[in-house]
């Protein structure tokens, strides 16, 4: 089973590579695409969606490019991984909309619920700027 999809991941490569430099950098999507070996126009559609949620801005024009809207500190994993695939949940019945009507006895989904709530917390607390630190790319643009 995977947990992050691959548009998350590669989502994730290519801001925490734009994280590992100064703010308000633009970048052009080729280079960041090459970079974190991603392909260009998969990444440029999940760019799209990050640009619509304010995680990034579009620059256009010859210097055009993506730049991240908001300190790395500010962006968390959990918030890019909510963009792309939607909320984050272990099963159905752990969604809010979903009403499971052995939800008061059902012994697993009271850990699941558990487990949940710690993945949530997790992928809350961890932000492109704490992953840019670990990071091994060479800052030279």
């Amino acid at each position: 089973m995977e947990f992050i999809k691959r548009s998350s991941d590669y989502a994730l490569r290519g801001l925490i590579y734009m994280a590992c430099f100064p703010k308000g950098k633009v970048f052009y999507l080729n280079l960041i695409a090459e970079r974190v070996k991603v392909p260009p126009v998969f990444l440029h559609k999940l760019f799209q969606k990050l640009c619509r949620s304010e995680i990034v801005i579009s620059h256009r024009g010859t210097r055009g490019g993506f730049s991240l809207a908001k300190n790395p500190a500010k962006i968390t994993v959990r918030k890019v991984i909510e963009i792309l695939q939607g909320p984050i949940l272990l099963n159905r019945c752990l969604d809010k909309r979903y009403r499971c009507h052995r939800e008061q006895i059902c012994s697993l989904r009271k850990r699941l619920s558990l487990f949940q709530k710690k993945t949530i917390n997790f992928f809350g607390r961890m932000a492109l700027k704490d992953l840019a630190k670990d990071e091994k790319y060479t800052r030279d643009i």
